[in-house]
């Protein structure tokens, strides 16, 4: 069975690079990783 530990420790060993953007109270993360088929994608998340 699969737990939300597992899973993030798997994204974090797919982490190629990580960069975060202050603007105001807005928090904006950039994290490029690499999926199952070897291919580059960028995440972006608003906090």
């Amino acid at each position: 069975m699969d737990t939300g530990k597992s899973k993030k420790q798997n994204l974090s060993t797919n982490n190629i690079k990580s960069s975060i953007l202050k603007m105001g109270a807005k928090t904006i993360f950039f994290d490029v990783n690499l999926a199952a088929n070897d291919k580059k994608y960028l995440k972006i998340t608003e906090s």
